[in-house]
């Protein structure tokens, strides 16, 4: 038998792939890739949350600061913690004096300050992408938090839960 003949035999021997093995070997593939995909989700929204819980405790040690040096808390004018750092007040500082960069929300971009009439309270409010309410979240309705208005700010449309952190 010639080289060629045995060659061509040879290659009708050989069975590749069907079509269904293939159809079957791709579905299975972009099942597992979906169900990775959705528990990274998950993971991200919890980062976000975290990133939020951080972020306000971080200016929760800034307005500390700031009432040390002050005496009081900056009112809300001062403070804007949606991203400017607000101007001097009567003790001549301001809490960029305190933080070189006011932390914004990862979604939205804005957090919410609030303080009482005597600027010796505030509330700091964001809105959680995940339904559980950490255990340092203060209530909406202590002391300078009953003055957010929660409807409007923080948005809380996601169905999360607003995250409240007061002095």
């Amino acid at each position: 038998m010639s080289y060629y003949k045995q060659l061509k035999t040879k290659l009708k021997q050989t069975k590749g792939f069907t079509l269904i093995e293939l159809l079957v070997v791709i579905a299975i593939i972009g099942i597992l890739s979906s169900v990775v995909l959705a528990s990274l989700n998950g993971a991200r929204e919890s980062a976000r949350d975290s990133r939020r819980q951080t972020d306000l405790n971080q200016v929760r040690t800034s307005l500390a600061l700031f009432r040390d040096q002050c005496g009081e808390f900056p009112s809300e004018s001062e403070a804007a913690v949606s991203g400017s750092l607000g101007s001097a007040n009567s003790c001549g500082t301001t809490l960029s004096d305190h933080m070189s960069q006011v932390p914004t929300d990862p979604s939205t971009g804005d957090y919410v300050y609030a303080s009482n009439n005597q600027n010796d309270g505030y509330c700091l409010a964001a809105s959680l992408e995940g339904d559980s309410v950490p255990d340092d979240s203060a209530s909406s309705s202590d002391g300078a938090c009953s003055n957010i208005d929660t409807s409007t700010a923080p948005p809380a449309d996601n169905g999360g839960a607003t995250y409240f952190l007061t002095n």
